[in-house]
């Protein structure tokens, strides 16, 4: 819950200033985005502040993780489309200590 509210006065105001300005009975398409992140770290290891590394497991395993996560990926979301015809779509992006 902490994290939800972080920058809540930054953004906030602005947003129910935008919701207030927007025409109300109008029909037509409804646009819903949604965006999930996960935290997800294949090597599993802990790099310290004085540069240490601990924990882990080997690059191949790393690589057998994201395969496998890749593959449920497909199997769990790949039957559902938006009205453009695409299916959900994924980005990776990696820890800057790594």
């Amino acid at each position: 819950m902490r994290t939800m509210l972080r920058a809540l006065d930054r953004w906030f105001i602005g947003y129910l200033g935008s919701v207030m300005r927007r025409p109300r009975g109008v029909g037509g398409p409804r646009h819903l985005l949604v965006c999930i992140a996960d935290h997800f770290e294949p090597f599993n290891r802990t790099i310290l502040p004085d540069g240490q590394i601990t924990g882990g497991i080997s690059t191949a395993s790393a690589q057998a993780l994201v395969a496998d996560w890749c593959e449920r990926y497909r199997c769990a979301l790949g039957a559902f489309r938006d009205s453009d015809g695409f299916s959900p779509r994924h980005t990776f992006f990696y820890p800057w200590d790594e």
